[in-house]
């Protein structure tokens, strides 16, 4: 999907330009190109349910990223100076390593074995999974199983339940921030809370694994059913 003939000529005419607010321009309007990182914040706004609420969380990441990528583009801008032809081949394969990068993300969240997190397991390289934590509870015949999500980690990263027996998935938030806000399980994207409880129904588990991840595919989880 290409965007319409007449904004490409915008922007390549803006590129071209040698005002000084072409380059803030075309930096205000990258924040419309679909990426991981923008879509997971987009989400995080869209489930506050209030538009101040949206457009104060957009407002907070444009400028939040914006000094970053301000620093990025003066580096890149010296770079281009000092090393000249060389530039091009740095450039590519930083585009290669995030394209890599992402990709990962996608295969994390496909659950697929080629996935890093996976693939020494896959290859027959690596030890099994991280020991599963007994984190279940059994009440009335019903099975509650409790993992804590912060900021750059679900925990514990393995947790063990047994298999045919209706089982509660309860995600309890501690300061939890960014992307791991954004709870995908079984290709159902739950927004969690900074901080409370999620409840979701798994349902009657059968024998296996079930994997979850945020919406980046960044932190990952294992439920090991037995």
């Amino acid at each position: 999907m290409e965007p319409p003939p007449s904004w490409t000529r915008i922007v390549r005419n803006q590129a071209r330009s040698q005002a000084a607010l072409a380059p803030a321009l075309l930096g205000l309007a990258t924040v419309l190109i679909p990426c991981g990182v923008t879509i997971s914040v987009e989400a995080l706004a869209l489930a506050s349910g209030s538009p101040l609420a949206g457009a104060a969380t957009m407002a907070v990441f444009v400028l939040g990223t914006g000094p970053l990528f301000a620093v990025l583009g003066y580096a890149a801008r010296k770079a281009a100076t000092a090393w000249r032809g060389r530039l091009t081949v740095v450039t590519g394969l930083v585009v290669l390593g995030m394209g890599l990068y992402t990709l990962n993300g996608g295969l994390e969240l496909a659950g697929s074995p080629l996935a890093a997190s996976r693939i020494g397991q896959t290859a027959g390289i690596a030890g099994e999974a991280p020991a599963a934590t007994m984190a279940a509870t059994t009440e009335n015949g019903q099975q509650t199983v409790v993992i804590t999500a912060r900021t750059n980690s679900y925990s514990p990263a393995n947790v063990q339940v047994r298999s045919r027996v209706p089982t509660t998935l309860v995600i309890k938030s501690d300061g939890a921030q960014g992307c791991i806000r954004s709870f995908i399980i079984r290709g159902e994207q739950k927004i969690l809370p900074v901080n409370g409880e999620t409840r979701i129904d798994l349902g009657v588990l059968q024998p296996g694994r079930l994997d979850y991840a945020c919406g980046m595919g960044m932190y990952t989880g294992l439920i090991t059913i037995v």
